[in-house]
């Protein structure tokens, strides 16, 4: 039997914990040796609380001083992780070599952990990238400029991508890899490439023929308890932002059912929205429940959650908080089947609110993205990813 390293390096929310539980726990059941290297050890403990799989800390970069704080390119992504000071990169890699030296792992499950997946070249290991799009980057140079509504400097892009191919470069003379021709070779240097989701909300134009590998069912949470009242049924899963006071007080007076779940947000902060029509959960909910209950949805557009909610034909008001959500709800945009509101401006959410519940059109689009893959087996999702994996390690 296998030991198998899952390395989660990047991104806040659960849906880099949830999508892969079912999988990972097919993978201990199955004999393997499971480890989960966590950006968040207690956001993946919350949902592996009943299983063995062991959770440790991923190592991670701390915030450079010199962070612009905008990504245009997947290049710009690293520079701002830590990635554009060699020294804190290096330091980063070393952790992550003795994370491989304690576990010794066979198989290098990679879920947007870039710095991991770098590090993991210098050991005798299988490698596997598993994630929906936006953090694999297609295997080309330049990178694509991801902010292409923006006019930007494309020789600026392009100088700053040879700077970073100029850094991982060092990395490779002193490990004694071999040099990268291009920044997006790293994500081409794996035994496989599982690319999860659905075409439609991937960020990158992929070349004819890209297999899709659709999504799992969401792990099992606490089932939902909606406010006998009248109204939609409308579920939120939030994060802290400066006007989430405003958009709660708009669901406060629309009148709903709402079912609200918001683990980073101060508890008593939430409480004091906690109403006969307004229900706060302190543990993840069961999302194929709510998914299948819920008339509308407001999330910040995690990738994961949103294709569990249009897979079962709700529409989703969209509040993006970073580069990668906001091209996931333009996606959703395109299909017809949420609003978003980025600049989360209150009376610009509640308009969109409004319109959600009361235009039959946004669900109309949710179910037409719904019926086109009815016949996707979700179910069997877990165990055919897990026997993909076991394929690269027999």
């Amino acid at each position: 039997m296998a030991r198998i390293l899952f390395g989660w390096e990047l991104g806040l929310g659960l849906g880099h914990v949830a999508p892969h539980v079912g999988m990972l726990e097919y993978l201990h059941n199955a004999g393997h040796e499971v480890v989960f290297a966590a950006r968040k050890p207690e956001r993946a403990q919350s949902l592996l609380n009943e299983s063995e799989i062991k959770v440790v800390q991923a190592p991670i970069i701390p915030r450079p001083a010199s962070n612009n704080g905008v990504a245009y390119t997947y290049a710009d992504v690293l520079l701002n992780i830590g990635w554009i000071e060699p020294d804190a990169l290096a330091g980063a890699i070393q952790a992550w070599h003795r994370l491989f030296e304690e576990h010794a792992p066979d198989l290098f499950l990679v879920n947007y952990c870039p710095t991991g997946l770098l590090a993991s070249l210098t050991w005798p290991m299988k490698r596997v990238i598993i994630d929906h799009g936006f953090t694999i980057p297609p295997s080309v140079s330049p990178l694509p400029n991801l902010r292409f509504w923006e006019k930007v400097d494309e020789a600026e892009l392009l100088q700053r991508e040879h700077a970073l191919l100029d850094i991982m470069n060092a990395i490779a003379t002193d490990y004694e890899l071999e040099p990268f021709k291009y920044v997006a070779e790293l994500f081409g240097r794996v035994d496989n490439t599982l690319l999860l989701g659905y075409p439609e909300l991937d960020c990158y134009r992929r070349s004819k023929g890209t297999r899709y590998w659709g999504s799992a069912l969401p792990s099992a949470g606490v089932s939902p308890k909606w406010p006998d009242v009248e109204g939609k049924r409308v579920f939120a899963y939030l994060r802290n932002f400066n006007t989430l006071p405003s958009l709660m007080q708009t669901l406060q007076a629309s009148g709903h059912a709402v079912l609200v779940y918001a683990p980073s947000v101060d508890a008593d902060e939430l409480a004091k929205y906690a109403s006969d029509t307004i229900k706060i959960f302190d543990k993840p909910l069961n999302i194929d429940e709510i998914s299948s209950q819920c008339d509308l949805a407001i999330t910040h557009a995690g990738y994961n959650l949103s294709v569990d909610l249009l897979l079962a034909g709700c529409p989703i008001l969209l509040l993006p908080l970073s580069l990668e959500s906001f091209l996931i709800a333009r996606g959703i945009e395109r299909l017809g089947a949420g609003l978003a509101a980025p600049m989360l401006k209150p009376q610009g959410m509640a308009n969109k609110l409004y319109r959600l519940v009361n235009e039959p059109s946004f669900s109309d689009a949710a179910g037409r993205f719904s019926e086109k893959y009815a016949e996707f087996d979700r179910t069997n999702q877990a165990q055919n990813l897990a026997n993909a994996l076991e394929l690269v390690i027999s």
